[in-house]
C-alpha cells in the first residue's frame, strides 16, 4: 500500500517537470518554401526589322560576295519585303592587330551605320583567334570583351534602336586548338555581353560542329556552297521567330 501511495506521489511530483519540458520543445515547423534560384530576366527580343545589316568578316563576306553569301541567300529566303545589306569584308575582327583590321574602323562598318538598320546581325571573332596556325588570341583576349561591348554600343546608339543578334563564330577545322579557345574562352564572353547589353545570342558553333564539309578549304575559312546555304538557313530559321505575328498573317494572306 505504501508502495502504491509512493508511486502516486512520484507521478504528482514529476508531472510538472514533464509538462515544462514539453513546453520547451519547439513546435513542428513546416519546411520553408523552396524557391527557384534567382535568374536574370530573359532578353526581350525585338521584332525583326525590315532593314537588316549583316556585319562581319569572311564568314559574312562570302565565297562569292555579290553572288553567293549568307546575306544574299538570307535576302532570298526573307523575300522582297526585307532589305538585307552585306556590310562585311575579309580579315576583320573586333580588334585590329597587325594582320587584320578592327571592324569598327572600316568603311564597311560606316556604310552599315549609314543604312539606319532596324536589325543588325554581327558575326565576328574568327580573326581575333588566329589564322594559319598563328595565334592572335593571347594578345587580344584582354581587350576582346570591351571591343565587343563598344561595337554593340555603337549600333544601339542609332536612332533606329536596332535589334541585335550577336553570333558566335562557326566551328573551325583548320586547327582543333582554335575550337578550344572558341568554346572555353570566346563564346562565354559573347554570351555575357549579349545578356548584359540586351542582345540576342545566336549560336553558330553548335550547328556547324562535326560538319567539315561546309568548308571548301579549311585553311582559308571559306564556306562551300553547301556551307553558305547551311549558314543562311540556320540564321534565317532563328531570326524569323521574331517576325511580328501580324506580318506573318499578312504574308500568309497575300
Amino acid at each position: 500500500m505504501k508502495k502504491r501511495n509512493f508511486a502516486k506521489l512520484l507521478c504528482v511530483l514529476l508531472m510538472p517537470i514533464l509538462l515544462l519540458s514539453c513546453s520547451m520543445v519547439p513546435p513542428h515547423q513546416a519546411p520553408p518554401d523552396i524557391t527557384e534560384a534567382e535568374t536574370a530576366p530573359p532578353i526581350e527580343r525585338k521584332p525583326l526589322g525590315k532593314n537588316i545589316v549583316c556585319a562581319g568578316d569572311d564568314m559574312t563576306f562570302g565565297s562569292t560576295p555579290t553572288l553567293f553569301s549568307y546575306p544574299i541567300l538570307l535576302q532570298k529566303y526573307l523575300g522582297d519585303d526585307y532589305t538585307v545589306t552585306n556590310c562585311s569584308g575579309i580579315h576583320f575582327g573586333y580588334i585590329g592587330k597587325d594582320q587584320y583590321k578592327t571592324y569598327k574602323n572600316t568603311g564597311e562598318f560606316l556604310f552599315g551605320m549609314s543604312q539606319n538598320p532596324d536589325t543588325v546581325i554581327i558575326l565576328l571573332g574568327t580573326y581575333d583567334i588566329g589564322r594559319y596556325g598563328i595565334y592572335f588570341w593571347d594578345k587580344n583576349k584582354d581587350q576582346f570583351e570591351s571591343a565587343v561591348r563598344e561595337l554593340v554600343g555603337l549600333y544601339q546608339a542609332l536612332e533606329t534602336d536596332p535589334g541585335i543578334y550577336l553570333c558566335s563564330p562557326p566551328c573551325r577545322y583548320d586547327d582543333p586548338s582554335y575550337n578550344s579557345i572558341l568554346k572555353n574562352e570566346m563564346i562565354p564572353i559573347l554570351q555575357k555581353v549579349a545578356e548584359d547589353m540586351g542582345c540576342v545570342y545566336l549560336d553558330l558553333y553548335t550547328p556547324t560542329e562535326g560538319k567539315p564539309e561546309l568548308y571548301m578549304d579549311c585553311f582559308n575559312l571559306n564556306l562551300s556552297t553547301e556551307g553558305e546555304v547551311f549558314l543562311a538557313r540556320t540564321i534565317h530559321d532563328y531570326i524569323i521567330q521574331d517576325i511580328p505575328a501580324e506580318q506573318t498573317a499578312a504574308g500568309a494572306d497575300a
